[in-house]
C-alpha cells in the first residue's frame, strides 16, 4: 500500500502487534499507511495482558516474534498515539523479510496507565486473548504475509471463546415505562452543553453519563457524522470478523445488535468511575437480517 508525502514530512516506522496488523482496523481508526510490511522484531516477547487478553510487548534480550512494520506520518503517529493511551512507545530494532534493519517504534504496555482506564483491575486479572481478537491479528497477518509459521504459532495459542448468545446481557427495561423515541429525538441528544448524550443499540435509545472526556468525543464525532449507533461506533472502532465492515445501520445484524448491547453491559459492570449507560426509550431500528 502506498501513498505520496512530502519529502519534508517526518516518518516513522511502526512495528504493530495487535489490531493495527489488520489493514481493516487500521482503516477505521482513520490511520493511511504509506507502506506495510512483515517483519520481526528483536529483544522484545509478546505477551497478553488483562481480562481482555490485549497484546503487549516486553523487552527481553534475545527474544523475537513477528509482526507488521508500517511507515506512517508524525500525524498518522499522534492519531495512534491517543489509540493507545495504555502503552508506552518504546524504541526498537524491526528486520525485515529481505533481511534489511528499521530502526522503528513499539508500544508497550503500561499498566499504571491502564489502570487509569479500569482502575479495578489488576495484574492477576491476565487472561488469553479473546477470540475476536486473535482472529484479527491472524486475518491481518495473512494479509500482509508474515511467515506462515508464525502464524501458526498464533492459531495455536489459547484464547477466549466468544460467549454464546444466549448468554448474552441485557439492559433491564420495564415493559411500558420506556417511551418510543424517534432518530430526530436521538439526533437532538448531542451532548452538547446542557444536552444528554444518545446513542442507539438493539432496539433501544442509550443515554451515557459522565464519561471520560476521550470518549464523549469519540462518540460526538460519529453523531457530528450522522452516525448515532453504538452497533456501528464499537464495530468501527473494535472491527470484528464476525460481523464483517461495519459503516451504517444497515450492515448491522441482529447478532451484533444483540452482542454489542451485551459487551456495554458488561463494561458497565467491569468499569470502574462516573461514568453510566442507561435505556431512556425503545426505537425501531433497520438491520440487515
Amino acid at each position: 500500500m502506498t501513498m505520496n508525502t512530502s519529502s519534508t514530512e517526518e516518518i516513522i516506522w511502526y512495528f504493530a502487534i495487535g489490531s493495527m496488523c489488520n489493514p481493516i482496523s487500521i482503516s477505521n481508526r482513520g490511520l493511511k499507511p504509506i507502506e506495510s510490511f512483515p517483519a520481526q522484531v528483536s529483544d522484545y516477547k509478546l505477551l497478553f495482558f488483562g481480562p481482555s487478553g490485549v497484546a503487549g510487548a516486553v523487552a527481553e534480550e534475545g527474544k523475537s516474534f513477528h509482526g507488521v512494520l508500517h511507515k506512517m506520518t508524525k500525524d498518522d503517529k499522534e492519531i495512534l498515539d491517543k489509540i493507545e493511551m495504555g502503552y508506552d512507545a518504546d524504541p526498537c530494532k524491526v528486520k525485515l523479510y529481505d533481511g534489511s534493519e528499521k530502526d522503528a517504534v513499539i508500544y508497550v504496555l503500561n499498566w499504571e496507565k491502564v489502570k487509569n482506564y479500569f482502575p479495578g483491575g489488576e495484574k492477576s486479572d491476565d487472561k488469553p486473548p479473546t477470540e475476536r481478537y486473535i482472529t484479527i491479528i491472524i486475518e491481518g497477518c495473512e494479509h500482509y504475509g508474515v511467515k506462515q509459521e508464525y502464524i501458526d504459532h498464533l492459531k495455536s495459542l489459547e484464547f477466549q471463546k466468544r460467549n454464546s448468545p444466549s448468554s448474552f446481557e441485557k439492559f433491564p427495561v420495564l415493559e411500558g415505562t420506556a417511551p418510543t423515541m424517534t432518530i430526530t429525538d436521538v439526533e437532538l441528544g448531542d451532548g452538547i452543553g446542557e444536552n444528554p448524550l444518545y446513542t442507539t443499540c438493539n432496539g433501544k435509545v442509550l443515554q451515557h453519563e459522565g464519561l471520560p472526556s476521550h470518549h464523549l468525543e469519540r462518540i460526538q464525532s460519529f453523531k457530528s457524522k450522522g452516525i448515532h449507533s453504538y452497533e456501528v461506533i464499537l464495530n468501527t472502532l473494535l472491527y470484528d470478523p464476525l460481523f464483517g465492515i461495519i459503516k451504517t445501520q444497515v450492515d448491522v445484524s441482529k447478532l451484533c445488535a444483540a452482542s454489542t448491547e451485551d459487551q456495554i453491559v458488561k463494561w458497565g459492570k467491569n468499569r470502574a468511575g462516573t461514568s453510566k449507560t442507561t435505556i431512556v426509550g425503545r426505537i425501531d431500528l433497520q438491520y440487515k437480517d
